[in-house]
């Protein structure tokens, strides 16, 4: 996927639409138009937004205590 977006963390779920190209050097890519991030709802999707450093004083250790 090819797009622009201000961040995107570890976990988080992205919902995009766009089109379907083919890029010279790369081939088939999807070029996203809008982007959109939902916050995880898993356990192991909770895990890795947390341990993204996303919230800070919260690293990967921290993130796997439960």
């Amino acid at each position: 996927m090819v797009g622009h977006a201000a961040a995107i963390a570890a976990g988080e779920w992205i919902t995009a639409t766009g089109n379907w190209v083919n890029d010279r050097i790369h081939g088939q890519q999807f070029k996203a138009r809008f982007l959109k991030t939902s916050m995880p709802t898993s356990v192991d999707g909770i895990g890795r937004y947390l341990a993204s450093g996303m919230i800070r004083g919260i690293g990967p250790v921290y993130a796997k205590k439960h």
